[in-house]
């Protein structure tokens, strides 16, 4: 996928489910990614600029993976994804929303 923002991350990934056989994605440089490679720091990076839930997101509603860019997903980081997703939800609903806002 390129090219993907937080507005056709949901859509994108919801096209991805139908794949069953589907056991890597690279999503690294997109617009929605950022510098999310295991920040803790909460919703943005430093920069405020890129959203550090895209990969449990991505984790969560993708169970066929098995490699997120080039990374492996172990089975505990899949429970806390999907624990985490409602609120993921939330917050990717609402970077959709101000991206929109902001053409």
């Amino acid at each position: 996928l390129n090219f993907v923002g937080y507005d056709a991350l949901s859509e994108s990934v919801e096209h991805l489910t139908k794949l069953r056989d589907l056991q890597e994605l690279f999503l690294s440089g997109n617009p929605c990614c950022g510098a999310a490679n295991g920040s803790k720091s909460g919703k943005f990076n430093d920069k405020g600029a890129n959203w550090n839930g895209y990969r449990p997101y991505v984790v969560a509603r993708l169970p066929q993976l098995r490699y997120l860019d080039g990374v492996e997903i172990t089975r505990s980081a899949r429970i806390e994804a999907m624990r985490a997703l409602p609120a993921l939800v939330a917050e990717l609903a609402d970077l959709a929303a101000d991206a929109s806002e902001a053409r």
